[in-house]
């Protein structure tokens, strides 16, 4: 059985726009890819606006990640620099203590500040990437710290939130 055509020849339709064909071949091609003609053309490629959105999406994430990074380098730096204050208050202490006569007080206190100068080290000497990558390898080897940890940080933030909560009432 023999359908009937409902494809025009291509002079038929150059001739209903009363154009040249090829005008009207250029005029469909800029109808349906508009960055195509213009290549065809010889002209610069246009980007249309969803791809100039995406371009802004694109550079306004990249511009947050930045601003993300510097913070997280900054709060890095300030917290090395507060261990590194906290050790030279122990070390202080110690000092005191082993003046004091608690010798081995003083020691325990001379090891504590050392660890804690150390690790204030560790912390200002290493990018951000290299301290996710550190401590999810030592979440992965001793996984109880760091859920006992939590549960240490889950208490003193309840019992803050008590604390400020029971001021409110008084």
């Amino acid at each position: 059985m023999a359908y009937p055509s409902t494809a025009q020849p291509r002079q038929d339709l150059d001739q209903k726009t009363d154009l040249p064909a090829s005008a009207a071949t250029s005029q469909r091609s800029d109808e349906t890819h508009p960055s195509q003609a213009s290549r065809l053309a010889g002209g610069a490629t246009t980007a249309t606006p969803s791809e100039r959105a995406g371009g802004q999406e694109t550079q306004a994430v990249e511009e947050l990640r930045q601003t993300g990074r510097e913070f997280l380098s900054e709060q890095k730096a300030k917290a090395a620099n507060q261990i590194s204050c906290l050790s030279d208050a122990i070390r202080s202490a110690a000092r005191q203590m082993r003046e004091d006569g608690n010798v081995s007080t003083a020691g325990y206190a001379e090891l504590a500040a050392s660890r804690l100068e150390g690790a204030a080290r560790f912390l200002g000497d290493q990018d951000l990437r290299s301290l996710m990558s550190e401590a999810e390898r030592a979440v992965r080897r001793r996984p109880e710290l760091f859920l006992g940890g939590m549960f240490l940080v889950g208490l003193g933030i309840s019992r803050f939130l008590k604390a400020s909560r029971g001021d409110e009432s008084t």
